[in-house]
């Protein structure tokens, strides 16, 4: 029996690409992409027409579910889309991520600028991310110029969702945290170091409700001030979904020294204690 070169691939779950220049594999790269569940191409060189091509294939008929391109590059980033219409080339590309399930954008230069607001506005207009549920764009230095409503909607019909090292808004944040008050899609949410001008100002009981309405909250490097920090924490033993919690070293030490005694303060190494017994409380160096 002729096998096929393309029935090669039938079986293979997952492909690798990742760390190389792909400028010059558009047509077959794609292709390639879409015949597996699982498509890595991590810290790479790609140009427009790769993911031209890669939105296409997603777009038309694909197996593939999980896509990686963190650390991704796109050449000549400031004209990456200049052979059609910069609006149309994005919205292919939006349309395609909604068909994947997960979706991984750290430090990568993919949806930056216009590409990302051009992009965020097309799931707008769907309505949701699809069927996206898992969503890291960690690492975004313009993840701020989405409009504060149209984040807050989006990221809450998320199930897993990294902001860590994006520069984020008051706006945004308090946008995202009333949805989540009322009810929630996220079990996992990662921030930290989001440079966030006023974040001292948002009420610690809406952070304390609706950060303990997810199952895993990561706060590293924590940006929340010591009450608020204290606040989460307390709500932990009164009513909580959470089942592990993660800050950094640092925030523990401050959180030790500042609270450590008085006769009308909660007494964080007690507290922490208490809480270590409800969740799995782990503290990372940074």
């Amino acid at each position: 029996m002729k096998v096929s070169e393309s029935s090669r691939f039938d079986n293979i779950k997952k492909i690798s690409f990742s760390n190389q220049t792909l400028i010059q594999y558009k047509k077959y790269l794609s292709t390639l992409a879409s015949r597996v569940e699982e498509c890595d191409m991590s810290n790479c060189i790609l140009s427009r027409g790769v993911i031209r091509e890669l939105s296409k294939e997603i777009l038309k008929e694909t197996k593939l579910k999980k896509l990686n391109m963190r650390g991704t590059r796109i050449l000549s980033a400031s004209t990456c889309f200049t052979d059609v219409t910069q609006s149309d080339q994005l919205g292919s590309f939006g349309e395609a991520l909604v068909k994947l399930t997960e979706a991984n954008f750290w430090a990568s230069n993919i949806l930056e600028g216009e590409r990302l607001t051009e992009t965020f506005d097309i799931f707008q207009k769907l309505g949701s991310f699809g069927k996206l549920k898992d969503l890291n764009i960690g690492g975004n230095q313009t993840l701020h110029c989405i409009e504060a409503k149209t984040f807050g909607q989006l990221m809450n019909g998320l199930e897993v969702l990294n902001l860590r090292s994006s520069y984020l808004t008051k706006e945004q944040l308090t946008s995202l945290l009333d949805l989540m008050e009322v009810e929630t899609n996220l079990r996992v949410l990662k921030l930290g170091n989001n440079r966030i001008h006023g974040l001292e100002d948002i009420c610690s009981n809406k952070l304390a409700t609706a950060l303990n309405q997810v199952e895993e909250l990561e706060l590293w490097p924590c940006d929340f001030t010591l009450p608020q920090m204290m606040s989460i924490l307390a709500r932990i033993e009164r009513k909580t979904k959470l089942k592990k919690v993660i800050i950094d070293e640092e925030t523990d030490r401050y959180l030790s020294v500042r609270y450590q005694t008085g006769v009308d303060l909660e007494l964080y190494p007690e507290l922490r204690s208490r809480i270590s017994k409800i969740v799995l409380f782990s503290l990372l160096p940074y």
